[in-house]
């Protein structure tokens, strides 16, 4: 239940794990930008395990969402990754992340392990950038607009054990299955 938004780092403008594997849950990364991993970069051996988290207009070299290095394998389950920059997910040196029932743009880099049920289209975000124009700003809303391919379209048993609630703290469980990202749709956006 957190928010990384607007830092600046060398690597993981949101989050740098080193020889770590957190487990992330119900988290948006916005606006961050880094050398290598904009909204999170995972190196020697970090493979955290990232569920109903949304990654967007985070920027760096290589992995604008996410960057994995030097035998990091996250496990990306129920995610939305869309509007970084240059690319959504980066691995390199025997990384080899898994995602599955997530929304990348571009869809599955090649050296990314499919777990299946990943779509590759608009999530309709209400306003990624706010009001304002800028990412990252306190103004964004990346909650689900009506009509989003990502309603209904995860899978309930990648939401870890004992998480009741979103990042705004509504049932995470809307219509008997989990939605993608970090907000579940209440039909109020």
């Amino acid at each position: 239940h957190c928010t990384f938004s607007g830092p600046s780092a060398s690597a993981g403008g949101g989050m740098n794990n080193y020889e770590s594997s957190p487990a992330v849950t119900n988290c948006t990364f916005s606006g961050n930008t880094a050398g290598w991993g904009g909204g999170m970069y995972n190196r020697f051996s970090s493979s955290p395990t990232v569920s109903n988290c949304t990654f967007s207009g985070n920027t760096a070299e290589y992995g604008g969402g996410m960057r994995n290095y030097d035998n990091s394998s996250p496990t990306v389950s129920n995610c939305i990754l869309w509007g970084d920059s240059p690319d959504e997910i980066f691995s390199y040196s025997s990384s080899t992340p898994t995602v599955r029932y997530s929304d990348l743009q571009g869809g599955l880099p090649s050296d990314t392990v499919d777990g299946g049920g990943n779509i590759a289209v608009d999530p309709l975000f209400v306003d990624a950038d706010g009001v304002d124009n800028t990412v990252g700003t306190m103004d964004d809303d990346l909650r689900l607009q009506a009509g989003s391919p990502c309603f209904d379209a995860g899978r309930n048993a990648d939401v870890p054990s004992g998480i009741t609630t979103d990042l705004d703290t509504i049932p995470r469980i809307v219509n008997c299955v989990v939605d993608m990202g970090a907000y579940e749709f209440n039909g109020a956006a």
